[in-house]
């Protein structure tokens, strides 16, 4: 219960964030499109509007963090493009020690346990969820998460000395966009969409 009120406070204030925010600085700063009301833009391989200035958000399938993750993602980005030329582990994120261990169970181990003995698979998911196949681990894909905002996700399958393992790494300016806060949500948000296929 005190989690949920957590995210429900978290929610409000950057909901709130996004409504004090004019709509085309939001967009030209966001890399989105503004087509008066709605903010458009693609968070994984799906189509978002928002609309401003209440913050609706269609589709409504996403979770409370997820629509966090995007109120903050408009409200907070920065003129700085995104290059996606270099990469940083959560632990090199500012305070991300902090967040370090808890990040692992929820976002590196369930995806080492549900792909470590079927690389095949985790390739169909990432696929699904429109990735570029990279070199890294024994497979790996780099996902366009927001406009300027990816990732990567690298799988190593179990073998006779050591068991699966997983890892992400994010574009090395994504701390100019999001808190490290709101990249330990993106980050399993992001871990469990990919499990999913999308």
């Amino acid at each position: 219960m005190k989690e949920r009120h957590q995210f429900q406070d978290a929610f409000n204030y950057s909901l709130t964030a996004f409504q004090n925010r004019r709509p085309q600085v939001m967009a030209d700063l966001a890399n989105v499109i503004w087509e008066e009301p709605f903010l458009k833009f693609n968070y994984l391989n799906i189509p978002i509007q928002v609309y401003w200035p209440t913050g609706e958000i269609f589709p409504d399938e996403l979770s409370m963090e997820e629509k966090i993750i995007i109120y903050q993602y408009l409200a907070e980005s920065t003129i700085l493009p995104h290059t996606g030329q270099g990469w940083v582990s959560f632990l090199e994120l500012p305070e991300g020690q902090h967040h370090y261990q808890p990040f692992i169970k929820e976002a590196f181990e369930p995806l080492a346990e549900q792909f470590g003995e079927d690389i095949s698979l985790f390739r169909k998911k990432g696929e699904a969820l429109e990735g570029v196949a990279i070199k890294g681990g024994d497979a790996a894909f780099r996902i366009q998460v927001l406009p300027k905002i990816s990732m990567q996700i690298l799988i190593w399958g179990k073998d006779e000395e050591f068991p699966a393992r997983a890892n992400i790494l994010f574009d090395n300016q994504v701390s100019c966009h999001l808190s490290t806060s709101t990249l330990y949500m993106l980050g399993i948000a992001v871990a469990q969409r990919f499990r999913n296929g999308g």
